[in-house]
């Protein structure tokens, strides 16, 4: 009986066995990936290295990676291209791949550039070994980079973290109906991303939702839910100029004040928005609210009214506060 499925061991077990052989017809050094070739009608084997490099410049001219950016080499192979990304750009890379033996090629090379920031582990991608799996996106510097990233991430966002991350919409969605019994309120979800608090909220029978994101793309993958009347893009840091002041008689925000993300000061931006007597849903990791002074102030001096504060968990380890405030 043939196979036609192979395990990651099986895999595994033919390239630790068989990066000898690709070395002796195919590249000395061990680069093995897609090509971007010329003319495909008049290829040669010697054209094989030209073509990855290219490809390799095609992609990074596309990615906008920069000297600030960590970028995750998955199946990285030998280390080659990881090594010419990082000495191209002075970006950090980190390369995972299910050979041993090619990670521990890869180790040797980076032993002969130790100005590189390179790291290299064998490791599967459907089992990351990242403590903190979200580093990549609390580490961003700017708005542009905070918005091409959740871009790009848009298409497998909800697959991504639907087990370990959506229980934080649900939980926040619920302690807002617990002081919310209007099914009609106007409701801005500030930071909507694909609309999981939408579809939270809308689950428990809220029909005037309103969608604000810094991503496009997040915001597609949104609409599709058909849970929001409408959909803004939008810099919550910014004067907010698609709605009027006192618009919303609630406003949530799920994920969207934390590392790397939208300031505290951007609660001013949103306090506007809510009208006197709504409610403001914040939901933020417990050492985001804890230690970051500015933030505590802001809550301070906001003529808001702590009613409630419930602390969970997400990622099985990762503390989560969902406080309600009314408006005074």
């Amino acid at each position: 009986m043939s196979q036609n499925k192979f395990t990651e061991t099986d895999t595994e077990t033919f390239y630790n066995a068989e990066d000898s052989l690709y070395r002796s017809f195919w590249d000395s050094e061990g680069s093995l990936h897609w090509g971007y070739f010329l003319d495909l009608a008049a290829t040669c084997a010697e054209d094989f290295i030209p073509a990855c490099q290219r490809w390799n410049e095609y992609m990074l001219e596309n990615s906008r990676i920069t000297a600030s950016s960590k970028v995750l080499d998955i199946g990285c192979g030998n280390g080659n291209t990881a090594i010419w990304l990082t000495e191209k750009t002075g970006c950090e890379v980190v390369g995972i791949d299910l050979s041993n033996v090619r990670i521990s090629n890869a180790l040797e090379k980076a032993r002969n550039y130790p100005s590189l920031r390179l790291q290299f582990h064998k490791a599967s991608v459907t089992n990351l070994p990242f403590s903190d799996r979200l580093s990549w996106i609390y580490e961003t510097k700017d708005t542009q980079q905070l918005e091409d990233k959740y871009d790009a991430w848009s298409a497998i966002y909800d697959t991504e973290l639907d087990q370990p991350y959506r229980i934080s919409p649900i939980r926040s969605a619920h302690a807002l109906a617990k002081v919310l019994p209007n099914k009609d309120a106007r409701i801005l979800d500030a930071g909507a991303g694909t609309g999981m608090v939408g579809e939270a909220l809308a689950e428990l029978g809220y029909t005037n939702l309103t969608a604000i994101d810094l991503s496009e793309q997040m915001l597609e993958a949104a609409r599709e839910k058909q849970v929001y009347q409408t959909l803004y893009r939008d810099n919550l840091e910014a004067p907010v100029n698609c709605s009027t002041p006192s618009s919303f008689d609630a406003i949530i925000s799920v994920g969207v004040f934390t590392f790397g993300h939208a300031q505290p000061k951007a609660l001013l931006n949103l306090d506007t928005l809510l009208v006197s007597g709504g409610f403001f849903v914040l939901t933020v990791r417990v050492d985001y609210h804890d230690n970051n002074e500015t933030l505590q102030e802001l809550l301070e001096d906001l003529p808001w009214i702590l009613i409630n504060r419930d602390e969970f968990t997400i990622f099985e380890q990762e503390p989560i506060y969902t406080i309600v405030f009314h408006k005074k």
